[in-house]
């Protein structure tokens, strides 16, 4: 794609009101010229922008070149949070629509199945996705959303952020294993030269550029926000303090406004109970705000917005009296500014990132105090006995280190370079020096790390296949979160109606577990009383369908138990408490979880209804060319998500021949076998019988029902209501047994297609996986079938939409195990279509009239 450098600069100022900087521009250059960019630029100099733009501006021009879907991945909730919000502002003044942009960070599950265009997401979320144990979606789903990032423009910000041995490594592998398949851009403000040069010279085959303002010099002159204000020769002053934080001594140097960072959120706790005490006993108008990991997502917001309007750009010059408590939350990509900031020490890239929150505006000074640490209070350590496991114990050592969640090393030379005279001030050339100086033995050992682990490739291929979300812990962070949710006995009936519907929030595990520990210790737990639960899904019918929604039921977990739990966990309040302007704790507050913002889904009961075996499959072909493709009435698809990753499969899969119109014709192949086992005599004679028995019964209690049977009609699903018709599926269950398994008979029945016309083993055995796994996760195997004339018939109308000859096409089979190689080319191909089939089926199952149509091979 040839660069319109002149129409770039005007969408830019059509969209922003301000024209870009040079170095903007070049990384929009390069990412359209098929680069990858490696984005190195100080705080608040627009590097968020700089990566976006590139992706409206190719949106805007329907360009296939260049992906049409955006993953923006970010180390912090809140960092997301604030992200989204600034860059949803601006495109709805443009006119974008709301389906457009969203997010997923655990708290906002606006988007859990990554379907949309613009995706603002956490890397835990992003990681946890691709590595097949997606964290907002139950295990049974796990490989439907890897496939969202295969063509995906994948943008990381604050990639120094990311711990080395585990998401950084990760995320490069994951960039490594899908090559040219998606475009990617790394932004840093804090990585050393020598880091940045690392990840371009080891990567080669991802093709990246590096774009710093060294090359820009006009650039720096010019972004205002690091300009020093007028009569000064700097923005930043750093004064080192030889002792721990100290309330009394942040309300005297307190002016108007203040930010107070620490490394624990109990130190956050302690500090602002603290501060309150004085503002109060000296009866000041100062306000103070705390915001930590520990606040229900409905508070952080609150607190989040206030915080944008008293602290941000907007109000900058308004009377403003606030100190705002925080902790690492804050520490990068919230556009908000102080003029005098308190922080406890931590490594060079932490400490740049959090004094981008001071003096970070036009025309400001700030001071910076910078503290020791006042170590662990004994009751806040966690005992190692806790730990079962070397590994839980190594975990639980890490919590208790006195320089959490940072290295003591880094912390104290960093600490003793800042008392340098040399870095009295901070700049933009001194912040390199620092980051240089303490930061490059540390970069050298993660990358020996990252090298020698092969960026996490063992434990991503053991990811792929268990899908155990015990994979988080080392792929994505050792010191692992779990959600947690406060209710109380009122609330259980609720919670088995539907347990996502309450907000939860975060907190390391083994922080969590040693409150547990300490509740069963300190606390008189009588039988009937319990202090945790988790939930639990239970089918109604162990003969019921594949895919049917689930009932809950709410089980206690005992102290032991909650140390190999990963997923949501119920608080009793009667134990655990929460204050809004504190967070949760042991101590203080009677407020329970509320209701999340965006309310998912009630879960119903499920009811189907009747589709035929054509009606069905016409319906999922509807939604590929609907959803996927999107085909307007024109048979244009210039708008399909999925372009980029066709024009780039063929030469991923080293099938240079296969062209976009190929990579249809094999998917549409696919949806037409995925269900080919519903054919099958003894699943169409269970689902017949049904049906039958369904319209006889509807006929006595509605003459006029539309619930009708006809012989020997193949059938996709049943007229089918599990909440008045149980009896009837239980009666054929009695007769008939389980109804069969059909997943793997599809895939066992296109390999001789696929073997004849591709001759590819990679991409067979990747179609065949996705067919077998299209309702779960671990299948591999076909079980005998017997598939009559009569049923097989409507395979002749099929085999017409994909001008394939389907005579040959075995009907029977004593039943055998699927061949697969655990290869990357073969897991990528694989994500990429289970995940286009599993929706597809999904959303033709819930609404098949919607999508199905008989335009037979409609492009």
């Amino acid at each position: 794609m040839s660069f319109d450098r002149e129409g770039f600069r005007e969408f830019n100022r059509k969209m922003t009101g301000f024209y870009p900087y040079q170095y903007q521009i070049r990384v929009a250059q390069l990412l359209m010229e098929g680069k990858n960019v490696i984005l190195s630029v100080p705080t608040g100099a627009g590097k968020t922008w700089a990566s976006i733009m590139p992706f409206l501006y190719a949106k805007s021009k329907l360009e296939g070149s260049f992906p049409q879907k955006m993953i923006y991945s970010l180390p912090l909730r809140a960092l997301t949070n604030s992200i989204y919000l600034d860059v949803k502002e601006v495109l709805d003044k443009n006119g974008y629509s709301e389906d457009e942009i969203t997010r997923q960070t655990g708290e906002f599950s606006d988007d859990k199945y990554f379907e949309r265009e613009m995706i603002f997401s956490t890397i835990d979320q992003t990681l946890s996705n691709f590595c097949s144990f997606p964290l907002a979606i139950s295990q049974r789903q796990a490989n439907v959303n890897a496939g969202a990032l295969i063509g995906s423009y994948l943008v990381f910000d604050e990639f120094h952020l990311l711990d080395a041995s585990l998401s950084m490594g990760t995320a490069l592998g994951m960039m490594k294993m899908m090559k040219n398949l998606s475009r990617y851009c790394i932004m840093t403000a804090t990585l050393s030269d020598g880091f940045i040069t690392f990840l371009k010279e080891e990567f080669p085959e991802l093709n990246f550029e590096i774009v710093t303002l060294k090359e820009f010099p006009d650039d720096a002159k010019v972004i205002k926000s690091l300009s020093p204000p007028k009569g000064k020769e700097n923005k930043k002053q750093v004064h080192v303090r030889n002792s721990a934080l100290d309330a009394e001594w942040i309300v005297n140097c307190h002016k108007n406004r203040s930010i107070v960072i620490c490394n624990r959120v109990e130190t956050a706790q302690k500090i602002v109970l603290e501060i309150g005490e004085i503002l109060q006993r000296t009866e000041s108008a100062t306000k103070v705000i705390c915001i930590h990991s520990r606040f229900f997502d409905k508070h952080r917001k609150d607190k989040e917005e206030k915080l944008k309007m008293l602290l941000g750009k907007a109000n900058r010059n308004e009377n403003v009296n606030l100190i705002l408590v925080a902790t690492q939350v804050i520490e990068a990509g919230m556009d908000i500014s102080c003029e005098v900031m308190h922080t406890e020490i931590s490594p060079a890239n932490s400490f740049l990132q959090r004094i981008g929150r001071c003096a970070r505006f036009e025309g400001e000074f700030g001071d910076i105090y910078v503290y020791g640490l006042a170590g662990l209070e004994k009751s806040e350590e966690v005992s190692e006995d806790l730990g079962q496991s070397e590994s839980e114990k190594q975990q639980i050592q890490r919590l208790n280190r006195f320089y959490l969640p940072y290295e003591r090393e880094l912390c104290e030379s960093t600490k003793r370079a800042l008392a340098e005279p040399e870095f009295q001030f901070i700049n933009e050339a001194t912040a390199e020096k620092l980051v240089n100086r303490i930061m490059g033995k540390e970069e050298l050992k993660s990358q020996s790390t990252m090298k020698m682990s092969r960026f996490n490739r063992k434990n991503m291929q053991k990811a792929r296949l268990d899908c155990s979300k015990a994979n988080y812990g080392v792929l994505v962070r050792d010191i692992q979160s779990i959600d947690l949710v406060l209710i109380d006995e009122s609330k259980q009936e609720q919670v088995v109606r539907n347990p996502f519907k309450f907000d939860s929030l975060g907190m390391f595990r083994w922080s969590f577990i040693k409150w547990v520990n300490d509740i069963y210790e300190n606390e008189e737990i009588g039988e009937e009383d319990w202090v945790i639960k988790k939930v639990e899904e239970t089918q109604v019918l162990e003969f019921s369908e594949e895919g049917d929604e689930a009932k809950y039921q709410l089980m206690k977990l005992d102290e032991e138990s909650v140390k190999s739990y990963y997923d949501l966990v119920f608080l009793n309040a009667k134990h655990f408490h929460y204050d809004e302007n504190i967070g949760l704790n042991l101590l203080h507050g009677n407020e329970l979880s509320p209701l999340r913002i965006f309310k998912e889904k009630e879960v119903f009961d499920t009811i189907y209804k009747k589709d035929t075996f054509l009606q069905h499959n016409y319906a999922l072909l509807g939604v590929f060319d609907q959803i996927f493709l999107k085909t307007d009435e024109n048979g244009d698809t210039s708008k399909s998500q999925l372009n980029y990753a066709f024009e780039q499969l063929g030469k991923y899969m080293n099938q240079l021949e296969m062209k976009k119109t190929d990579w249809v014709r094999l998917i549409r192949l696919m949806i037409i076998f995925h269900d080919y086992g519903k054919l099958n005599n003894p699943w169409q004679l269970w689902m017949q019988t049904l049906q039958k028995a369904k319209a006889e019964k509807s006929k006595i209690e509605q003459p006029n029902s539309p619930c009708t049977y006809i012989k020997d009609e193949a059938l996709g699903h049943t007229d089918f209501d599990k909440e008045k018709d149980e009896h009837l599926e239980r009666a054929i269950y009695k007769k008939y047994g389980k109804r069969p398994p059909h997943s793997g008979i599809g895939a066992w029945a296109i390999r001789p297609i696929l073997e004849d016309w591709l001759a590819d083993d990679f991409i067979t055995n990747a179609t065949s996986l996705a067919i077998a796994r299209h309702h779960g996760i671990s299948n591999i195997s076909c079980p005998e079938f017997e598939i009559s004339d009569v049923n097989f018939r409507v395979m002749y109308e099929l085999a017409e939409v994909v001008d394939f000859d389907f005579e040959e096409v075995t009907r029977e089979e004593f039943g055998d195990d699927l061949v697969f190689e655990d290869t990357d080319e073969e897991f990528i191909l694989y994500f990429f279509l289970v995940r286009i089939l599993r929706i597809c089926d999904q959303m033709a199952t819930a609404d098949f009239e919607k999508f199905c149509s008989n335009k037979k091979g409609a492009n």
